[in-house]
This record gives structure tokens, C-alpha cells and sequence, in this order.
């Protein structure tokens, strides 16, 4: 590892012996490219001051590095950290850090909690973030570079992994500094003030080995003593420096047996999850609408545990918790288990899915004398986000993702943090942006497109007020964005097709209340990833392309919730398939 040269970024080969592949890049924070780039002197001077007030923020003698990004720049600035104490003597360790190593300390820390047995700030930390312990494990270990590379076949693609776990200082950091004795002081820099500050500082962990973050715009970069003086542009570093020596990937091939569980068990996945597991006795959290009764709630009798095709070792055969991280072989297996945890719901989702399809065909036949020149597809390549189903017509397309819930036990409603998120989960609106992006900038003609609708079409309910207000749940930073519903009377492409008649509460057709103050708060919310302003600026798009973007977006978004769950669909598509062969029997 490099973390004790002054010249930060050299690669410890000769570039001329190592491929482009190699290599990857760190990036700084953006403030430094906003003050160059700024479109006046007036933007400049105040971006120049804000940098000022957070250097005199910082701790005597450091500077501000850089770190990799897309969800891995927690990891690598800790890394980088950690390093350099392991350098001064600080702390000892056989190896250097990376992000790759950080990642596989949290995955053992976890899996400790999930054997204990016994309740964990840990758990309590994830249900806030709307995660739980038995759904972490299995992604904390895989870094973006991991996921963007993953094959065909492999455990990543098996558990449909689209988007890394961001590192966080409160969970990961905090599970580090447990695992090597030290403390993250976090300083956090904002364009708006916040009671008033600018600046605002955090800490985790305990004792007189410090490690020192900067993040500003959800990227986080180290400060080092190491370094002559702040690095501004992005630099190049051996991909070895910041991820590890990584040989292999966890994401091999997983053998067909593990994912031989019959159907029956797959339609209700009810089977003990360490981490995740309740007792068919206890009640379940109300999601906010209807849900069919599980095979728990007939006859109040359990489920018959789903066959395991491999020989997994029970936490009771194990000596002790640390048993696992000193056998790969047991290892392996645990990968295994985690992983065939998580395809029952995944097959229930590719049910969901297709079940929906199948009415939106079924649709199809029964207006086409109405849309005669529609057209449906599916799997769609257009937006990859919203890639289920695709209508065309007039000239116009709708874009639906389908999001199936079918977990009794979790509180499942969309939350405001799960909406806004730091990470770019799957179902974040980060996430659902970027995605619409990416389809943009492929486009030559820029904004205008055809694109009407991008619709979430969900059986989870909103976390809605009585005025159609998120609610606040546990976060400290918040707005209380507003809904409006969608009259379908108005709207007869998404009544023909989409509209089931369901009288749940709440159900119905949402977008974000357009008024100026929610407006302008949700364009301060929504970011462009460092791969998209790379992509905008190699392509020369104009200084109104992100401001315009972002509110084409807006118009766009329509959150489908409280739709009917997978059986309740199931019966629809056969009574609307019952309707139409009565109607050509009787012609």
C-alpha cells in the first residue's frame, strides 16, 4: 500500500508494465472542479469561501485526499486512514487495508451478531435504515467494481445485486472502529447552512488513534498528513492500492442445487432466517394495506421447512463464532445459505412480474380497437430501471418497474428513507434519476423525447400523513415532501391498463406536489453520479441540461402503490382471461 508516499496516486509498478485495467480512479471532492468551473466571479468567491470555512475546520497538518466513488469512497477513505496510522506504528496488521478487506471485516462482524443470537445496536441501526441483518450480510462484502463486473451466473446476479452498500459512519464505521480500536471524526461540509453551520462535525468509535473524513455531496475523501497539499483533480492508483490484492470474487458461479427449492415452499417464504426469522405466533406489522393470510395464519400452523440441498453446519455444531472466518470451507457454505435465502423472493417477484404482463396483454386484446397502433414489450432495454414493461403509442412511451412486497413480518411502506437514501439502492429516487439519465444522454435530440410516464408499480403503500406528507420516521435531516394522487379518469392509458378496481386504502396513482418550495427542495435532492457529469461534460451538453433534466424527471415519476399483492393479481388476470373467452363464445 502506498499511504506513506508524498506523491499520492503513484502506482507501485512502472505505468509502462501495468494495463489501463489496472488502474483506478480516485476523485476529489467537487468543490474544487465548482470553483474552477464557477460562471461568475460572484459563484466563485462564494464556493472559495466555502472552502475556506472548511479548511479552518481542519485538524493541524492534513489535507484533503481523494477516494474511489460509486458507493466505495467510505471504505477507501478509512482504508486510506488506517493505512497511515499502520505506517506511523500505530496500529499493527499483517496486511494493508483496503476496500475490499473494510467490506469483509463488516460481513464478519455481522455474521458474529447474526450467530449470537442476541439483540445488536447492529440490528437496530439496519431496521432504521429499512434493512435487515439476514439481507446485509450476503451484499455488505461485494465493492461497486464487483458488481459492475459481476458474470452470468454468479452470486450477485443470482441475488439481482444492482447497487452497492454505501458505507456509512454510524453502521460500517462504527464496526470498524470496534474491530481495530480506533475513532472516525467525520467533518461534513454543506452548500446550505444548517442551524446556522456550514460545517458540521461528527464521531464514532473511541480512543487516541484518530482517522479523519471530510464528505461533502455524499462523497467522502480522507484527510492525510502524508500528502504535500489537497489533491483537486481526479488521480490514477493501481486498482491493487485501493481495492487489495483481490485474486477471485465471492461472486463465482453458485451450483443449481442451491436453488432446487420446491414451489410450494417458494409461494411462502416463511421459513426460519437467522437475522430475519419470526415466530408464526407473533402478529405481523400492518404495511398499510390488505394482505392475503400467509399458510401461517390457516389453521395457525407453520410452514414445512423448505429441503436444503446442502449440508449446512447449525449454529449450535459451531465451537464459537469466530469457527467460520478460520474455515474458507465453511465460509463458502454460509455464502451458499445466504444466498438461497434470498431466492425464494426473487422467484415470487419474476411471478409478480409476469403476472402483470399478462394483464397488460390481456389489456392489449381487449382495447385494440381503442389503441391500434399500441405496442407492448418487455424487458425492455430502453430504461434499464424501468425495464418491466413498456407501452408505446402516438408517439409516446410509459416505462413501468414492478416492485413485488411479499414479507408479512416488514413494515414495507415506501418511507422517506428509503426514498432518499445516500445510497443508490434499487428502489431510491437517486437511483430511479439515474437511470433516466443514462437514457437521456444516449439520446442525440437530448430532452426531447417521447418518454411519458415512468410508473413504480408496487404493492407496498406510501408513508404518507393525512395530508399527504412523508412522514419524518427517525432521520434528522428531512423535508415534508407532498403528494398528489393521479385522477385516472383523466388519464385513460393508465386506467385501461393498470387500473384493477382494488378498494384497498390508499391505493391509487401518486407524483410529487408540484409547488415551488417542494420543487426546488426535490431538485437539491436529486444527483448526478460522477460517471454521469463525466459523461455530460465529455459530451458537451449545455449548462441548462441538469436543471432541466431534473424537472423533466419530476413530471415523469408516478409512484403506483397499494396495487393488489401477487395472488390478488393472479385472481384478476384469470377472471379478466374468464371475461374474454366468455366474449368470443358468445360471438
Amino acid at each position: 500500500m502506498l499511504a506513506g508516499n508524498k506523491e499520492s496516486g503513484k502506482s507501485p509498478s512502472s505505468e509502462s508494465t501495468l494495463k489501463k485495467s489496472d488502474f483506478v480512479t480516485r476523485d476529489p471532492i467537487s468543490i474544487f472542479s465548482r470553483i474552477k468551473n464557477a460562471s461568475d466571479e460572484e459563484e466563485k468567491k462564494k464556493l472559495n469561501q466555502l472552502l475556506e470555512t472548511l479548511r479552518k475546520k481542519l485538524p493541524e497538518g492534513f489535507k484533503i485526499g481523494a477516494a474511489v466513488g460509486e458507493g466505495d469512497c467510505f471504505f477507501d477513505s478509512v482504508a486510506q486512514g488506517l493505512n497511515e496510522l499502520k505506517d506511523k506504528g500505530l496500529i499493527t496488521g499483517s496486511k494493508g487495508f483496503s476496500v475490499k478487506s473494510l467490506r469483509e471485516s463488516c460481513k464478519q462482524y455481522a455474521q458474529q451478531v447474526d450467530q449470537s443470537k442476541e439483540g445488536s445496536w447492529l440490528d437496530n441501526a439496519l431496521k432504521v435504515e429499512i434493512e435487515e441483518l439476514c439481507e446485509y450480510i450476503p451484499r455488505i462484502e461485494f465493492t461497486a467494481e464487483d458488481i459492475k463486473n459481476a458474470s452470468s451466473g454468479s452470486e450477485i446476479k443470482i441475488l439481482k445485486l444492482e447497487n452497492v452498500i454505501w458505507g456509512r459512519t454510524e453502521i460500517e464505521g462504527k464496526m470498524i472502529c470496534e474491530k481495530y480500536g480506533v475513532k472516525v471524526r467525520t467533518i461534513e461540509l454543506r452548500d446550505k447552512e444548517i442551524d446556522g453551520l456550514h460545517v458540521t462535525k461528527g464521531k464514532v468509535g473511541t480512543g487516541n488513534n484518530i482517522i479523519y473524513i471530510v464528505n461533502y455531496r455524499n462523497h467522502f475523501v480522507p484527510l492525510l498528513s502524508n500528502i504535500e497539499k489537497d489533491i483537486k483533480r481526479s488521480i490514477k492508483v493501481s486498482r491493487e492500492e485501493a481495492y487489495g490484492n483481490v485474486v477471485g470474487s465471492n461472486s463465482n458461479n453458485i451450483s443449481q442445487s442451491y436453488i432446487s427449492t420446491p414451489l410450494q415452499d417458494i409461494e411462502n417464504p416463511t421459513y426460519k432466517q437467522s437475522g430475519c426469522s419470526r415466530s408464526p405466533g407473533k402478529k405481523n406489522h400492518k404495511t398499510g394495506r390488505k394482505r392475503g393470510r400467509s399458510v401461517t395464519d390457516k389453521d395457525n400452523k407453520a410452514l414445512k421447512r423448505p429441503r436444503m440441498d446442502v449440508n449446512v453446519a447449525s449454529n449450535e455444531d459451531l465451537e464459537s463464532p469466530s469457527d467460520l472466518q478460520d474455515k474458507p470451507e465453511q465460509d463458502e457454505l454460509h455464502n451458499a445459505f445466504q444466498t438461497k435465502r434470498h431466492i425464494p423472493h426473487h422467484l415470487i417477484e419474476l411471478m409478480y412480474q409476469l403476472d402483470l404482463s399478462v394483464l397488460c396483454s390481456l389489456r392489449k386484446s381487449t382495447y385494440e380497437h381503442k389503441y391500434r397502433l399500441l405496442s407492448l414489450a418487455f424487458e425492455d432495454s430502453e430504461i434499464d430501471k424501468f425495464n418491466d414493461i413498456a407501452l408505446r403509442y402516438e408517439e409516446k412511451s410509459i416505462h413501468i418497474r414492478i416492485e413485488n412486497v411479499d414479507e408479512y413480518y416488514i413494515d414495507n411502506d415506501i418511507s422517506y428513507a428509503k426514498l432518499f437514501t445516500k445510497e443508490r439502492r434499487s428502489s431510491s429516487i437517486n437511483s430511479y434519476f439515474g437511470s433516466f439519465v443514462k437514457h437521456l444522454i444516449s439520446k442525440s435530440d437530448s430532452l426531447s423525447n417521447n418518454v411519458e410516464y415512468l410508473i413504480v408499480y408496487t404493492n407496498s403503500g406510501l408513508d404518507l400523513t393525512e395530508k399527504k406528507e412523508l412522514k419524518k420516521g427517525q432521520l434528522r435531516n428531512f423535508y415534508p415532501f407532498k403528494f398528489d394522487s393521479i385522477n385516472t379518469e383523466e388519464c385513460d392509458i393508465l386506467k385501461d391498463f393498470l387500473f384493477t378496481n382494488d378498494n384497498t386504502q390508499g391505493s391509487g396513482f401518486y407524483q410529487f406536489l408540484q409547488d415551488e418550495a417542494t420543487r426546488e427542495e426535490l431538485l437539491g435532492q436529486l444527483e448526478f453520479s460522477p460517471a454521469m457529469r463525466k459523461a455530460i461534460k465529455g459530451r458537451k451538453l449545455s449548462q441548462e441540461f441538469e436543471k432541466e433534466t431534473k424537472e423533466a424527471f419530476l413530471d415523469k415519476l408516478v409512484l403506483a402503490v397499494n396495487q393488489p399483492n401477487r395472488e390478488e393479481l393472479n385472481n384478476i388476470v384469470k377472471n379478466e382471461i374468464k371475461k374474454i373467452v366468455k366474449f368470443k363464445t358468445i360471438i
